[in-house]
């Protein structure tokens, strides 16, 4: 009877490239990642800037 390590991984033969896929799946969601969090000082930039206006606009709109 194969143990479960012997199913899940094919020792017999696949032990390498299995592992190599799993590594190479990281590496490419790192990768996607790191792409998805470059845009984000720019994003937040934009956020302060509309806290700044709404702000300006809330306090105009109380003066009057």
């Amino acid at each position: 009877m194969a143990s479960i390590f012997d199913y899940q991984f094919n020792v017999g033969g696949n032990f390498t490239a299995a592992m190599d896929g799993m590594v190479e799946s990281a590496g490419r969601f790192n990768a996607a990642v790191e792409t998805s969090t470059k845009g984000l000082p720019k994003w937040e930039q934009k956020f302060a800037v509309f806290g700044l206006a709404n702000d300006y606009i809330d306090r105009a709109n109380r003066a009057f």
